[in-house]
């Protein structure tokens, strides 16, 4: 499945296609904020904001869960030819598409649900933020999935930590900027310290029930996450058939002005 990535440049607002089975991550550089809005086609569209509002951080959106097909939302609903709308203040925002309307199959393009090596790097803070996102609309999942994800890293090469996390559970909706996108435990903690630069995998099964999704060890930072380690597997309980789920990844630097990039993102469902 196809992601396509849209760039909007800085100071001004681009209406993109998409896809009435989709996930749109907004993620606008640093010193700026990225609002998406959503509307029912791009003719005359009425668009409606985001839950999140014009964030500073990456965030993502599924348009199937605002559809007004699945909730029945009352307010501009996306229906089956829907587009998105972006704005980008200051600075240019880069806007992710990944086309969920295919069901995950034995092909690697039908497995492949997000796929960027567009670099993305963090702003000046202290705070956990998010990289990157996906959103899955309910009912995607099958009892017995899999989701698998890959990311490579550029840090400043210095003793301060850079922390990575990935979650995955139930979405949740924030206007607060660096919203984490759900309230399930973190799966994968790594820490980059003296490095230049990572690779880090991880992964989550569902339990075969509909409610419990275990995810991967966090394995060995020397070996991208790969291995074994005294911290024990995270086992999250959420209804990942019958709600939107997120997968995300954030990252915390202990010195704000330190940098740390992602440089690729690479997420496979199988099922």
């Amino acid at each position: 499945m196809a992601t396509t990535i849209f760039t909007v440049p800085a100071g001004q607002t681009s209406i993109i296609p998409a896809p009435a089975l989709s996930s749109i991550c907004v993620q606008p550089a640093a010193t700026g904020s990225g609002l998406l809005s959503f509307g029912t086609d791009g003719i005359s569209p009425i668009f409606t904001a985001a839950p999140q509002g014009a964030n500073t951080s990456p965030y993502s959106f599924n348009t199937s869960t605002w559809s007004g097909i699945v909730f029945g939302q009352t307010q501009a609903p996306m229906g089956n030819i829907g587009k998105i709308s972006v704005a980008a203040t200051t600075v240019a925002c880069t806007v992710l598409v990944s086309d969920l309307s295919q069901y995950p199959g034995s092909f690697p393009e039908r497995q492949t649900v997000l796929q960027s090596g567009v670099a993305y790097t963090m702003p000046n803070s202290t705070s956990e933020l998010p990289l990157v996102s996906i959103r899955f609309h309910a009912g995607y999942f099958k009892p017995n999935f899999r989701l698998e994800w890959h990311a490579q890293f550029t840090a400043q090469n210095t003793a301060n930590a850079k922390t990575i996390k990935s979650y995955f559970g139930a979405s949740t909706n924030s206007a607060t900027a660096g919203a984490i996108e759900t309230s399930a435990a973190s799966s994968v903690s790594q820490v980059l310290t003296s490095l230049a630069g990572g690779y880090l995998t991880g992964s989550f099964f569902g339990r075969n029930d509909g409610a419990t999704v275990i995810a991967s060890n966090t394995g060995l930072a020397a070996a991208g996450g790969v291995g074994m380690s005294a911290t024990a597997n995270v086992s999250t309980t959420t209804a990942y058939q019958t709600t939107e789920q997120v997968f995300t990844l954030t990252g915390t630097k202990a010195t704000g002005a330190e940098t740390v990039t992602l440089d690729a993102i690479l997420v496979k469902v199988y099922q």
